[in-house]
Order: structure tokens, then sequence, then C-alpha cells
């Protein structure tokens, strides 16, 4: 989930990468060595619930959750569970 107010480096990753992506909080996941691997979208919870709903689910649940990521164990990131 959108998660630049936990962690200041994912705002400067959105804010750079807009520019290429031409959409806030898109950007490009990349390796170690800079080379872009795949595009990123962290979603706002109102924003994930509203496609889901467009898409035609009903009675959906969101759970939010402060975690690290997988990618980035040493920070934290917000994590969106919709059932």
């Amino acid at each position: 989930g959108a998660s630049e107010h936990v962690n200041d480096s994912y705002k400067e990753q959105y804010d750079k990468d807009r520019e290429v992506t031409g959409e806030y909080r898109t950007y490009y996941s990349r390796d170690a060595d800079g080379n872009v691997l795949y595009e990123t979208h962290h979603f706002e919870n109102e924003e994930l619930h509203s496609l889901v709903s467009e898409a035609g689910f009903c009675d959906i649940v969101t759970h939010e959750e402060e975690e690290a990521s997988s990618r980035r164990p040493d920070q934290k990131a917000i994590f969106l569970y919709t059932i």
C-alpha cells in the first residue's frame, strides 16, 4: 500500500519515477545495480477498494499492516490484505 507516510525512501521513489510512469505511487522496482525488474504500484486503501468494487466484488474488507517487505527487509512499508 501507499507507504510514503512510514518510509521516506518510498516517497523519494514515487517522486522520482512519477516523471517516467506518469502516476504517483507507480515506480520501478530495481535490483542492487539499479536495473529495472518490474513496475510496481502502491494503492491507497480507498483506491484498491474502489477498483475491486468496480470489478464486481462486494462485501470487501481490507486490512492494513505495517511490515517489512521481502525485497527491503530493513524498511517499513504498508501492506493491504483484501478479501
